[in-house]
């Protein structure tokens, strides 16, 4: 074979590999991958309203105690309660569940103050609420029941004239993953 015959048969073969996409396949398929969608979960602490305060000094009436205009004495204990709605959405979502009751202030009140909260699935019943509780998507909807006291002791003479609040004091869901 002459060498212009050569060129002429390699660069033909490098052009009908440039044209064929560099294959000698004579068949060709192709499919598309589905975009589909994705949907993300939710996790959430809702408050269903501002706290219902009941004077437990007389525990027949219920929701009887107005901050605005009552005073404690010596011997009283006030409770407040106020719920929460918690939303836990996702296939593998695993959160705990905390009730912290905050700081008293002023600090040299002898009012003492106690949290305790419970929790109640849809359709359930209430449990209380330990540290760290491992809540899942079964608790969706579930309320949370956070309880505050507030005692009076007999014996206090000293804490005439005071403000008693809690402040900074929550529920707190944080989202956890396990190895």
């Amino acid at each position: 074979m002459k060498q212009n015959t050569r060129v002429v048969v390699a660069g033909a073969l490098v052009l009908g590999l440039a044209a064929g996409g560099g294959t000698f396949a004579l068949w060709s398929a192709s499919s598309q991958v589905d975009g589909g969608g994705i949907n993300t979960g939710a996790l959430n602490v809702a408050s269903n309203g501002a706290a219902v305060y009941d004077d437990l000094s007389t525990p027949s009436v219920p929701s009887d105690w107005n901050n605005a205009t009552d005073k404690m004495v010596p011997s009283d204990k006030v409770a407040a309660q106020q719920s929460f709605t918690l939303t836990l959405v996702g296939k593998n979502l695993k959160a705990k569940l905390n009730v912290n009751g905050g700081t008293t202030s002023p600090t040299d009140t002898e009012v003492v103050t106690g949290v305790s909260a419970t929790i109640t699935k849809v359709g359930g019943t209430a449990v209380t609420v330990t540290p760290d509780m491992v809540l899942d998507p079964s608790y969706n909807g579930a309320t949370v029941t956070v309880s505050t006291t507030f005692d009076f002791p007999s014996a206090s003479t000293a804490s005439m004239n005071k403000g008693v609040s809690v402040s900074a004091g929550g529920v707190t869901l944080d989202q956890f993953t396990t190895p």
